[in-house]
C-alpha cells in the first residue's frame, strides 16, 4: 500500500471518529442526528408529537425530538426507548410507556433556543 493511500485512509479514520453522529446513514437518507444520553437532562413531552430534551452539557441548553407520526399515549406517562449505543438517535423508536406496543419512530432532532422551549413548555 502506498503512503497516499495510507494517509487517505488515516484521515477517513480520523473524521469518521470526530464525528460519531454522523458516522452512521440513517435508512431513509435522511442525516442521522444523535443525543449522548449521559448529556440529556429532563425530557417533558409537549405532546403526542413533540420532545423537548433539556441538556446538561453542550454548547446547546435544548434539543426538540419531533416525532415522525402521533404516539398516543406518550404525554400522559412517557416514554421508554432501546439503543445499541450510548446516544439516542433519528433511527431510534420511542415506546409509549402509557399505550404498551406503541413504538414512535423519532424523525427529527433538533436545536432549538431557550426562548423556544420557554414557548414549548408553555403549551404543555
Amino acid at each position: 500500500m502506498n503512503l497516499i493511500a495510507k494517509l487517505s485512509i488515516a484521515a477517513l479514520a480520523v473524521s469518521t471518529l470526530a464525528t460519531p453522529a454522523m458516522a452512521r446513514d440513517a435508512a431513509d437518507g435522511k442525516p442521522l442526528t444523535c443525543i449522548n444520553l449521559m448529556s440529556m437532562g429532563e425530557t417533558p413531552v409537549i405532546n403526542e408529537r413533540t420532545v423537548l430534551v433539556k441538556m446538561k452539557t453542550g454548547a446547546t441548553n435544548y434539543k426538540r425530538m419531533d416525532l415522525a407520526g402521533p404516539c398516543n399515549g406518550i404525554e400522559y406517562k412517557g416514554f421508554g426507548h432501546q439503543t445499541g449505543y450510548n446516544e439516542l438517535c433519528t433511527s431510534d423508536t420511542l415506546t409509549s410507556l402509557a399505550t404498551p406496543g406503541t413504538i414512535c419512530k423519532i424523525d427529527r432532532i433538533v436545536d432549538i433556543t431557550d426562548a423556544e422551549a420557554k414557548d414549548l413548555l408553555k403549551k404543555k
